[in-house]
Parts: C-alpha cells; structure tokens; sequence
C-alpha cells in the first residue's frame, strides 16, 4: 500500500465515513448517495482547486507536522499516533489508514500529496507556520487572560517575535480560524475565548472592567505558547 488514490482509498470507507467527508465538501445531495456515488463525489470535492489549502491553513500544528512527516516519507509511516495527529486529516480526505502489525498505516492519497508538493514549492509551508504561530498566540492569550484587545495582542507578539504583525495580518488568520474552530473569537475590540458567546459577552463585559488598569502579567514566549494548550497550568510557586 506505499501508493493509493483517492478513488482506492475511498472505496475501503464506510458510508458513514464517505458522509462524514462530504458533509465537509458541502457536496449537495450526499444524504440520498449511495457508495459508488459518494467515492466519485469526494474525489471530485476534495481535489477542488483551493479545498486542500483552506482545510490545511487551520489544522492543528499537531496535525500539519504529522501529515508532513507522512509526505516527507517514500511509503507512509507505520506505528501508533495520537489521534489528534491523524483524525482530522482523515476526515478530511487527506489521509489513508489501515491496520498493520506495527499498528497503522498512514498514506496519503496520490491526488494529495501531489497538490501538497506543489503548494509546499510556492511557499505554503512558510504562510502555514507563520499563521500557527499567531492562532497559538491567540489561543494562548484568551486561555491566560480571558479577553486582550486586538491592538494590546499585537503589542505583546511583537515584543515576543522579530517579524512584527499588524492588525490586518491578525485579523486574516482569526476569519479563518473562528469559521471553522477555535477557542477564540472577536468581540468589539476585543480578543475573547469563546466560552463568553454563550451569554452574550456578559461575562466578557464584567472581565474587562474587573481587569481595567491593572497590570497584565506576560510570560516570556515559549512558556505564553504552552496556555495555548487548555490543560496547561503553571505550578509554579509565584
């Protein structure tokens, strides 16, 4: 199996992992499909020029290293992944997996890996990192803070990293990362974790005037990336 296409590779999934796929592709009908029906459209909707590289921008950088690892080898990888590694990726058609005596095996469809390749000569990897960074900021910022606004959310990236951003640049990344999930969204303003949609930014209105004027505390960068992780607590004595 060091070589499948998409159409192969669909054909060894379940209806419900067909649907599952078409539902992200926005492919109409594919309630009333049947399998042969299904493969051929998810085929189609997933090699649609742009698909792979709006899906792409958002994985989680967990995700992104593990398909550029299985791209980056000559016959996929075999072993035992976390799920977050791999899960996404496979729904969105972009990775195969089977069983194999070592645990699974990973593939990327023929279709997409040539799409990546050419994306990674343009230079997509490069737009890709830069953006991980600032959603990881941005997830990190909301977890620690609860709601920063904009303009001090770029004050303290900049401070942290040479190459500066700007609220245009921020705003970019956000729009792509909130349509389709994140921790955080836009309120006003404001950066806000996006617990405080559910009463209407109330709670997002009480935090800003309970935190007004009062220093914030930054950590330096590589500890402020780990808030982007929710679980992450600093136990430290301070």
């Amino acid at each position: 199996m060091e070589n499948i296409t998409l159409k192969d590779a669909f054909n060894k999934k379940s209806v419900h992992a067909l649907k599952d796929i078409a539902s992200v592709c926005r492919v109409k009908g594919y309630t009333k499909m049947k399998k042969d029906e299904l493969v051929d459209a998810c085929v189609e909707a997933v090699q649609k020029e742009g698909f792979f590289e709006e899906h792409a921008f958002i994985l989680p950088t967990e995700s992104w290293e593990f398909f550029q690892d299985i791209a980056d080898s000559d016959d996929g990888l075999k072993g035992y992944a976390e799920q977050i590694e791999y899960v996404i990726s496979e729904k969105l058609g972009f990775l195969h997996t089977e069983k194999c005596p070592e645990g699974k095996h990973f593939i990327i469809p023929n279709e997409i890996k040539s799409i990546y390749t050419e994306l990674m000569k343009n230079g997509f990897g490069k737009v890709k990192d830069r953006a991980d960074l600032i959603h990881n900021y941005a997830q990190a910022a909301v977890n620690l803070y609860g709601i920063i606004t904009q303009d001090e959310f770029v004050e303290i990236f900049n401070l942290q990293n040479d190459e500066k951003t700007d609220i245009e640049e921020i705003f970019h990344v956000f729009l792509k990362h909130i349509y389709l999930n994140s921790d955080y969204c836009l309120w006003e303003e404001y950066i806000v974790h996006n617990e405080f949609e559910e009463d209407n930014f109330e709670g997002a209105k009480n935090l800003e005037i309970l935190c007004r004027d009062k220093p914030r505390y930054v950590p330096e960068k590589s500890e402020f990336l780990c808030y982007a992780d929710y679980d992450y607590y600093d136990f430290s004595d301070e």
